[in-house]
């Protein structure tokens, strides 16, 4: 009605105006499209390789979760051990050999245990620098994509909005980095319930991995 009553005496004006716009308009749409069927390809591998990226993720933590439950076995054996030696020693004869061998024995798997926490530890800072490369790619790749696309079907573009994908990435992230926060609990729960003498040295690197997950959830979370 406002162009109709500003161009009521110059209606050639109008359609030339009228003329550009649906021009303009078919341009973007054109552009849309063809953009949309290049990318179909491109979207399908990228959507590929994510989900491998993040169900692996998520196996790697099943099996760190899968290690430290076999170190809470470890810490029971030692701890049996040590609180059963002294009767067991009181059935030989060589007191002092046996005493030596079981204090050796203890020392060995307690070496053990400490390689073992050690292993645990860098392979959970592995898997969260390879989710920190995941979680970059959903907030700063995937997720503007899909506000472009959002953008795009707003103008009549036949884009996919679906959040199916992305729901799914941005929920298995956040679970890998709270199951490894829960892992890292466990950990230090383990050193507190055996008084692990080697706490003190693993404490620093416990407390980075924390912050270091700490401030991935944030992020996902945040966007």
């Amino acid at each position: 009605m406002f162009l109709k009553n500003q161009f009521q005496n110059e209606p050639q004006n109008l359609a030339r105006i009228l003329s550009h716009c649906l021009k303009e308009e078919k341009k973007i749409l054109a552009l849309a499209s063809k953009t949309q069927g290049c990318n179909n390809p491109s979207m399908e591998q990228n959507s590929t390789e994510l989900d491998n990226k993040v169900n692996g993720l998520k196996q790697q933590t099943l099996e760190v979760k899968r290690e430290i439950k076999t170190l809470e076995d470890l810490y029971e054996q030692l701890d049996l051990i040590q609180k059963t030696w002294p009767s067991r020693v009181q059935q030989c004869n060589e007191m002092n050999q046996s005493r030596a061998a079981v204090e050796e024995d203890c020392l060995e798997r307690e070496s053990f245990i400490t390689q073992t926490k050690q292993i645990v530890l860098q392979q959970l800072c592995g898997i969260l620098n390879h989710t920190s490369q995941v979680v970059a790619t959903l907030t700063d790749v995937e997720l503007p994509k899909w506000k472009h696309r959002q953008q795009m079907a707003c103008i009549g573009s036949p884009v996919d909005t679906s959040l199916d994908h992305l729901q799914k990435w941005f929920t298995v992230a956040a679970e890998v980095i709270v199951g490894i926060r829960e892992q890292l609990l466990k950990l230090q729960e383990q050193n507190n319930k055996y008084n692990c003498t080697d706490a003190s040295s693993l404490a620093a690197n416990m407390v980075e991995i924390q912050k270091f997950a700490l401030s991935l959830l944030t992020k996902l979370l945040t966007k």
